[in-house]
């Protein structure tokens, strides 16, 4: 059994994690939606989506050329 200090310590600490976590939530998620809901992040996800495929052509292309020698 705990004692009632240790008891205090702990139930200080669950409460004032939880209102820390609601207070960041209630800043943090809309603010990630509008990140990832951007026009600027699906532009940006696009442009890496074709580098990625370009880079994968190149890949196929060299693996194909070396298996022909």
């Amino acid at each position: 059994m705990a004692g009632s200090v240790a008891q205090h310590a702990l139930g200080v600490r669950v409460i004032g994690s939880m209102i820390a976590s609601t207070v960041l939530a209630i800043y943090f998620v809309p603010v990630f939606l509008w990140v990832f809901c951007s026009d600027l992040f699906k532009k940006y996800i696009l442009i890496f989506n074709i580098q990625i495929n370009k880079l994968i052509f190149m890949i196929d292309v060299r693996s194909k050329v070396m298996l022909n020698k």
